[in-house]
């Protein structure tokens, strides 16, 4: 079991490994397997901020990658500002496709992630992004949770 601090970071150094293993020709099993280990305990740990850690180190991977669930996880996570980290780790994966992942945010109840969807999704290509950002704009939705 890794430190808190450690397990933090662990999980970039995790998503590092597993991003140089895909690129390069022979794959190192046991580095890769240690990396998606850490991913994955990051993503369960109770404490929210190693979670959150974890949905941003997944910006350095791929979504071809076998920890890519984990990921997928975490874009329904109960902290909010960990679902806006996914969201915004899959859209730096620049793959379209990945839409599908991040459409159901747009109703989320908490603004931060519907704006962290709609920058998303407009990243990736999808029309339901920008149609949400230009109300954001013209004030029809809120950007982020206010106390009034």
């Amino acid at each position: 079991m890794l430190h808190r601090s450690g397990l933090i970071l662990s999980s970039f150094l995790a998503a590092a490994v597993i991003c140089s293993a895909q690129t390069s020709q022979g794959n190192d099993d046991f580095l890769a397997g240690w990396a998606r280990n850490v991913l994955t305990q990051g993503s369960s740990d109770k404490d929210p901020e190693p979670r959150r850690e974890v949905a941003v180190a997944f910006s350095l991977n791929s979504s071809r990658d076998a920890s890519f669930p984990v990921l997928v996880s975490l874009v329904k996570d109960r902290d909010y500002l960990c679902r806006a980290a996914a969201i915004t780790s899959i859209s730096e994966m620049s793959d379209p496709e990945l839409a599908k992942l991040v459409l159901p945010a747009l109703e989320d109840d908490v603004p931060e992630v519907m704006f962290a969807a709609a920058k998303a999704l407009y990243r990736l290509g999808n029309s339901d992004g920008k149609q949400v950002l230009i109300s954001i704009l013209e004030k029809e939705e809120k950007a982020e949770s206010g106390f009034f």
